[in-house]
């Protein structure tokens, strides 16, 4: 599951696109994930980095809009249903032709919530993955309960950021009696600029909306054409528009989420010096995707370790589960066996931790005042357990609820690449 999460990042170099925009001329080395963006897209990021004023931040807007949208492109197809994290579980990915460090954790087990943080020199982002499920009978909803957040350098701002925030849009899990099972999201999706008040609304349609058979396949307009037998018909049209602080409509985006996302100025919006952009294009699926569960190219590397790479993981990180390695070497028989392993010896750690906890009173976790930063922690889940890396808070501009993370990560996992162990309380999850 946390690496299915940590899928909805391979197009984060469209936030380095955003976050140059309007920056002026960068030095090569401080733009390379910008150029990948840019090699994407096609467009030229000396236009883009030339912008000023409004039309630049509209234009930074819609490339955090487009990546917004891209987390669905890896959902076509995709039905089968991925491993249960453990508590305390996590997944790290590092990333340096991208110029990211990626970490999320289980942080909850009930309800089951995942966190994530994603550091850049072009930005930040973090977001959690933390549902609320209703059944139709025929068909299961998918209600997202958290926010996506990102922060971006304000260009010639003196080191100042400007955040932007969104919620995910509804997902629905269709034929669950009989028929094709296939996925669909719809709903608005609204990306906001909490400095400058600017409005980014993509509209995901439902496939139906074009009169749908009745296994859900064809739906939507019918331009998508169908190149994998193996594969339902693919994802459903977007449309989108962007707003100014004062509400006036300023770009229209169209396409469709499993393909190409296109920003057009408005006709009035007579100030604009750029024509239409090309704000995301969904790479290539590898020719034996049907066969192998649909998986990009992207998802299929983020079960790879070397050696180098072991030593530095801690015992808790999701490629080291031993279910999940069976299953990618084909053994069945013992992926099923390594499960029930894993979740038995949850369920046993639960019970010493529990009995430790009414003893003393002192959660399972890090030392105290670990990750504070001024602001008050909020209690969820467990009371017995603390997350390691995450904790709850309410973000300022939104009012909400957060996961923010405590940035000890990195540090420890640098020392533990070095001394060969990591702190008592980074729990083998996998192991013991």
């Amino acid at each position: 599951m946390l690496q299915r999460m940590c899928e909805d990042i391979e197009y984060i170099e469209l936030l380095s696109v955003a976050a140059k925009v309007g920056a002026g001329p960068s030095p090569p080395a401080s733009s390379a994930a910008a150029k990948l963006g840019a090699d994407l897209t096609g467009v030229d990021m000396s236009v883009l980095e030339g912008l000023q004023g409004e039309e630049a931040s509209l234009v930074r807007l819609m490339f955090v809009g487009a990546y917004a949208m891209s987390n669905y492109s890896s959902t076509v197809g995709r039905v089968q249903k991925p491993f249960n994290p453990m508590l305390g579980e996590t997944y790290e990915l590092v990333r340096q032709d991208k110029q990211f460090r990626y970490l999320s954790e289980q942080v909850c087990h009930h309800p089951p919530i995942s966190a994530c943080y994603c550091d850049s020199p072009d930005y930040v982002f973090w977001t959690e993955v933390n549902v609320k499920s209703k059944f139709w009978g025929k068909s299961l909803e998918l209600h997202p309960l958290g926010t996506c957040h990102v922060r971006l350098p304000i260009p010639g701002g003196g080191g100042e950021t400007e955040h932007y925030s969104w919620k995910k849009v509804t997902t629905a899990v269709n034929n669950l009696i009989v028929g094709k099972l296939w996925i669909d999201h719809y709903g608005d999706m609204v990306i906001r600029n909490w400095r400058t008040g600017e409005e980014c609304v993509i509209t995901f349609k439902p496939k139906n909306a074009g009169g749908g058979g009745w296994f859900g396949l064809g739906g939507g307009s019918g331009k998508k054409k169908e190149e994998d037998a193996g594969v339902d018909n693919g994802g459903g049209e977007i449309a989108g528009v962007v707003k100014d602080r004062n509400g006036v409509t300023k770009w229209e985006l169209r396409g469709r989420w499993d393909d190409c996302v296109t920003a057009y100025p408005v006709p009035s919006a007579s100030s604009q010096s750029l024509k239409s952009i090309v704000l995301w294009r969904r790479h290539p699926m590898p020719p034996t995707a049907a066969q192998n569960f649909n998986l990009t190219d992207f998802a299929v590397s983020l079960n790879q370790v070397d050696d180098n790479l072991r030593k530095y993981l801690p015992p808790t990180d999701s490629r080291l589960r031993p279910d999940q390695a069976a299953m990618e070497r084909g053994d069945w028989d013992a992926a099923n066996q390594g499960k029930e392993r894993l979740e038995l010896l949850q369920r046993e750690r639960r019970k010493r931790i529990v009995a430790e906890y009414e003893r003393s009173r002192v959660p399972s976790g890090p030392p105290p005042h670990y990750g504070e930063e001024g602001s008050g922690e909020l209690e969820i889940g467990e009371k017995w357990w603390k997350p390691r890396w995450f904790v709850r808070e309410v973000e300022a501009d939104t009012g909400e609820e957060h996961w923010r993370f405590v940035g000890k990560y990195w540090d420890l996992r640098e020392m533990a690449g070095k001394e060969g162990k990591w702190p008592e309380w980074v729990v083998d999850v996998f192991g013991e």
